[in-house]
């Protein structure tokens, strides 16, 4: 009977991720909080004159760069098209505004939650997955150094 239930414990605790692997022990601990729980939200808001004003000033001056690289012949259509997104974030009437939506209590909760799923689903966040490979990488290149940390 005793051997039934050691043996149905330690079917248990190996399948119920108790037991981490250590490249996945070193992936936890290198993955960055925000990049999991997203705790930010945009919200965009109306611009005063003032910041109308000085987003003109701004596009007027972009403008004299972009005809003096012309003049010099130096043409990029990379950076042109580069010029043109940020004259078109600066005529907008409307400015993003960027804020934490969530406590750091929530946040942390939600983030514990997250580590303690198991290696197959949070391989499927692609944070995670790059701490993942950059473990693995640590590993080969110098495996005494990683097993003795993790």
């Amino acid at each position: 009977m005793s051997r039934k239930l050691f043996l149905l414990t330690l079917i248990f605790v190996l399948t119920t991720g108790f037991i981490k692997s250590k490249v996945e022990k070193c992936a936890d601990k290198k993955v960055y909080i925000d990049n999991i729980i997203y705790p930010f939200s945009i919200i965009f808001v109306p611009k005063t004159q003032d910041e109308i004003n000085r987003d003109l000033l701004e596009i007027e001056k972009i403008n004299k760069e972009k005809i003096k690289r012309n003049k010099e012949g130096k043409k990029s259509a990379l950076q042109d098209k580069l010029d043109g997104y940020k004259i078109a974030d600066l005529q907008s009437i409307k400015k993003k505004n960027l804020y934490r939506s969530m406590d750091l209590k929530t946040q942390k909760k939600k983030f514990k939650k997250f580590i303690n799923k198991n290696e197959k689903t949070k391989l499927e966040n692609s944070y995670y997955e790059e701490s993942f490979k950059i473990c693995i990488k640590e590993k080969k290149v110098n495996p005494e150094l990683f097993n003795a940390k993790y």
